[in-house]
């Protein structure tokens, strides 16, 4: 018998899942071996399980979800295990299971895999399909027979990014190509380094544009990528960006995409950092993206904050991004964390004056989040500051409601609830 995998796969979780299948795609001897189910919908994914139940050797349950998923994915597993005890073995991945597997465990979960899964997602299916051990596997994380927490260590070196596809042909799952994984920053607020690492890698010119002739051969030529920052491809370090490695990519996305394609960077998912944005890289810009508005992090109009959140840039620098960027006739998205940890209220006051400089002299849209508190930053036991009024009715006063965008309200909200998360699964 086979066993069959079945994926949840949400709109906010497709883009990691979908390395998940680039990694089943490559392995042919085990593609045989299995069947894939892919679950858009809670209910949906209780049908399926009804149905395939004693018709497999094994069912397997992949999850992967966001700290801010985290009452949804309690939901599932709690319907799963109610209906279907231990008959699934169920699989958890992605950033909070990563952050907190503990977690993760305590929801039922039966494994959870850390970090970048490739390597070890593979694995730990020929293991499954073998019913051979994978206690061993290293990136994994379970409870031993005495319920005690076991977490093996990751493996020594990273995922070869060129090995594993971004998409799947096979599984005909597309998306946004990754051209650039670990991010040199270390943001106190963002989990990305805590995941990928700080070590830039990147894939390369020719496997990028591999994917994008495989997705102009399905009718798709429109082209996303997904990288921490834009401008950090091909570099080496976060001080030496590589233009020319840049451009020879571009210009190889354009030509293929042809006149029926457009090419979109520079916004999400490749949002740009501020220090970044100089006259070479506006040039490229102009050149061959086919998106007329970008998207700058800033997160804190503080200069103290920003150095107390490891943000390695200045206001002046967000200045001069915005001043080139508007020459270039882009419309400039700016990137805001309200709440952050150690906000006074004079912190909001040079926040919201900042914003007003920047409103008052260029046509800009303020993308406004509030600060949550992300399994294994630094500002994990956090909880926000509450400047949530002062902002609020700043934003009330403008005529223009439609500058300020995002859901920093809702936010907010979950940012306060997260704490129940940590206290009642003993993760602080």
């Amino acid at each position: 018998m086979k066993v069959a995998l079945v994926f949840y796969y949400t709109k906010e979780n497709k883009y990691s899942l979908n390395a998940l299948f680039g990694a089943l795609e490559i392995d042919l001897e085990i593609l045989s071996q299995i069947d894939v189910f892919t679950i858009f919908e809670q209910n949906d994914l209780y049908k399926t399980l009804f149905n395939i139940v004693g018709k497999y050797k094994k069912i397997v349950l992949l999850v992967s979800f966001f700290t801010t998923q985290f009452f949804e994915i309690e939901n599932v597993i709690n319907n799963v295990r109610k209906n279907f005890g231990n008959k699934i073995f169920c699989i958890a991945g992605g950033a909070h299971s990563t952050g907190l597997p503990l977690s993760s465990l305590k929801l039922g979960f039966d494994i959870v895999v850390l970090g970048e899964a490739e390597e070890v997602f593979l694995k730990l299916v020929n293991k499954i399909v073998k019913d051979e051990d994978y206690l061993d596997l290293p990136s994994i994380a379970y409870f031993d027979e005495n319920k005690n927490l076991v977490i093996n260590k990751k493996e020594t070196g990273f995922v070869d990014l060129d090995k594993f596809p971004p998409i799947t042909k096979y599984f005909n799952h597309y998306g946004p190509i990754e051209i650039t994984r670990g991010c040199p920053y270390g943001c106190y607020f963002c989990q990305t380094p805590q995941i990928f690492a700080t070590k830039l890698r990147h894939r390369s010119v020719k496997k990028i544009c591999e994917y994008v002739e495989i997705m102009c051969s399905k009718g798709l030529f429109d082209i996303r990528f997904i990288t921490p920052s834009l401008f950090l491809y091909g570099a080496k370090t976060a001080k030496d960006l590589n233009l020319k490695e840049i451009e020879e990519l571009f210009k190889n996305v354009k030509k293929i995409i042809g006149s029926k394609g457009k090419f979109f960077v520079g916004t999400f998912p490749s949002e740009i950092r501020p220090e970044h944005v100089n006259k070479d890289t506006v040039e490229l810009l102009k050149k061959y993206a086919d998106n007329d508005n970008v998207i700058i992090g800033v997160q804190s109009g503080s200069e103290r904050i920003l150095k107390l959140i490891n943000r390695s840039h200045t206001l002046n620098d967000v200045y001069n991004a915005v001043e080139l960027l508007t020459k270039a006739n882009f419309k400039v998205n700016l990137d805001f964390i309200f709440g952050l940890p150690y906000e006074t209220k004079d912190d909001v006051i040079e926040t919201l004056n900042f914003i007003d400089s920047l409103l008052t002299k260029y046509n800009v849209r303020i993308h406004a989040h509030y600060f949550i508190p992300l399994p294994a930053t630094k500002f994990q036991n956090f909880l926000p500051k509450d400047s949530f009024e002062m902002y609020n009715q700043f934003f009330k006063k403008l005529k223009n409601k439609n500058i300020v965008y995002g859901n920093w309200v809702k936010q907010r909200e979950y940012s306060f609830i997260l704490k129940k998360i940590f206290e009642n699964y003993m993760c602080v």
